[in-house]
């Protein structure tokens, strides 16, 4: 069984209120994938968690700014249908939501991506 890495970096407006950032992650196209969530290098929960992971509070705004948001999830192709892979992290709490959808295939099935989203919150 393979492990491929896939990266993807992208920048949250999130201003600099008391709103309560969230975060949920999903795993698509019928594959199966375990997610860890961290602010820097502070893990928000022990371990790994199933996908889909509903939201989780991130916290303050005013507390987040500048600060990354590490998601990785791990993904296993288990679909007889496709080696395609998705992972979608949903950002909401802020003005406007984001959705960061990732995607990626592998060669055979059985083999894994693991996908790490990065993401900054700015004002």
């Amino acid at each position: 069984m393979a492990t491929k890495e896939k990266e993807k970096e992208v920048i949250y407006q999130i201003g600099k209120g008391a709103a309560v950032i969230k975060a949920s992650v999903d795993v698509g196209l019928g594959q199966e994938g375990f997610v860890s969530m961290a602010l820097d290098d502070k893990k928000l929960f022990p371990g790994v968690k199933r996908a889909p992971l509903a939201r989780q509070s991130l916290g303050k705004a005013s507390a987040l700014l500048e600060k990354f948001l590490i998601v990785e999830t791990r993904v296993s192709d288990v679909s007889k249908m496709t080696n395609k892979m998705s992972v979608t992290v949903n950002l909401t709490g802020a003005a406007e939501g984001k959705k960061v959808v990732t995607t990626d295939e592998v060669e055979k099935d059985g083999d894994e991506i693991r996908f790490r989203t990065f993401v900054l919150f700015q004002e």
